[in-house]
């Protein structure tokens, strides 16, 4: 397999965890009456997420660190 896949392969799943964390949540809060979102919004914020997340990663990644802070 090539780096370029494995790459590829690892930002989908990455971006595929995000989204199901956030349906997991919308679910949650629907199931609770909490705050009652339509369901757009929920894929909206999915995606939204996952951008965010990949951002994240990448500005950590650049400063030579791990997603969470720890030093490479």
């Amino acid at each position: 397999m090539s780096a370029q896949f494995i790459k590829r392969l690892k930002s989908f799943a990455w971006r595929f965890g995000i989204a199901l964390i956030t349906f997991g949540l919308s679910y949650l809060l629907d199931n609770l009456s909490a705050l009652e979102l339509p369901i757009w919004i929920t894929g909206a914020l999915a995606l939204g997420l996952g951008e965010v997340s990949k951002w994240w990663a990448n500005r950590q990644l650049s400063l030579g660190k791990t997603f969470l802070g720890r030093v490479l």
